[in-house]
C-alpha cells in the first residue's frame, strides 16, 4: 500500500493553515504557516507521517513534545 493511500484527511477540517485526519488509526492535526512553522499534533508519535510532511515543508522538526495527561 502506498503511503499516501494510508492517510485520510477529514475534508471538513481543511483550511488555509491546517487540516486533520488519520494515519493507520492515529488521529492527527497539521497546522502550518508557509515558510515559518509546521506543527504536527497526534495521539501517538508517527515517524512516517512527520517525515512525509517534513518533505512538503522542506525542513525537519526541531522539537518533540508529549502531554502526559492526554497523550498529545
Amino acid at each position: 500500500m502506498d503511503f499516501k493511500e494510508e492517510i485520510i484527511i477529514n475534508s471538513s477540517s481543511v483550511s488555509a493553515h491546517g487540516c486533520g485526519g488519520e494515519h493507520r488509526g492515529n488521529p492527527f492535526h497539521i497546522t502550518w504557516i508557509p515558510d515559518m512553522i509546521l506543527l504536527v499534533t497526534s495521539r501517538d508519535f508517527d515517524t512516517p507521517l512527520v517525515e512525509a510532511f517534513a518533505k512538503v515543508a522542506e525542513y525537519k522538526p526541531l522539537a518533540r513534545y508529549r502531554e502526559p495527561t492526554n497523550g498529545l
